[in-house]
């Protein structure tokens, strides 16, 4: 079989092949389309099965991919900065997200997450400036409350939606606010912790431009 390992970067392309030489193409290698801002829309084949770590970082003119349906794993950093990438449909077969997978993607809008995600990597949504709609329906792992992605016990909050405004009270649940949570989460002017809070993590508040207040409580130990 073959494997993807890089790509001109002036080249534009749209689709990328199944079969070369009678065999086929199953794997994109690390980095292999990083900094290819020639591409605005991309279709990877089924027979794909693999995408390594920072494969398409830094596309900045892709507005659409899609990926193949047996994917695995979306690795570290794989859409790190691919700012106008504006919605994604992540595979059933999906089990983990990496960290930073899509960190900056100023575009995203709506993410849904399949049933089988059993591993979500930190700061995976983080300064996503546009991200309003977060589903994940049926995941046994996670679920969505009030616009805010949790583990399903409601302990780790991992990411808020942008369209949230106004007071924020965090839930009794909740020991951590994971990396990157609330970033970008402009609308938002007054936050309540509970004195169950423990951890905060990096970013977690990072260039929320119209926040106003922070009420801490007795239980912190660590802001990131």
């Amino acid at each position: 079989s073959y494997t993807i390992v890089s790509c001109n970067r002036t080249a534009i392309v749209s689709a990328l092949p199944e079969l070369r030489n009678g065999y086929a193409v199953t794997a994109i290698g690390e980095g292999a389309f990083q900094g290819c801002t020639m591409i605005t829309s991309l279709t990877i084949p089924d027979t794909i099965t693999s995408i390594g770590a920072k494969a398409f970082a830094g596309c900045t003119s892709m507005t659409k991919i899609t990926l193949p349906s047996r994917l695995t794993e979306i690795p570290e950093a794989a859409f790190i900065a691919c700012a106008r990438l504006g919605s994604v449909k992540i595979p059933d077969t999906v089990t983990g997200i990496g960290k930073n997978a899509f960190y900056g993607c100023g575009g995203l809008s709506e993410v849904e997450l399949p049933e089988s995600l059993e591993l979500l990597g930190e700061m995976a949504f983080a300064e996503c400036g546009s991200l309003e709609t977060i589903t994940a329906d049926g995941t046994e792992r996670y679920t969505v409350k009030d616009g805010i992605l949790y583990n399903k016990d409601k302990t780790t909050i991992y990411r808020a939606s942008t369209a949230l405004e106004g007071d924020v009270y965090i839930e009794d649940t909740v020991t951590d606010i994971a990396a990157g949570a609330f970033s970008l989460c402009e609308k938002i002017e007054n936050v309540f912790f509970t004195s169950a809070l423990m951890h905060i993590g990096d970013d977690a508040f990072g260039y929320c431009g119209g926040l106003k207040s922070v009420h801490f409580a007795e239980g912190l130990s660590s802001i990131g």
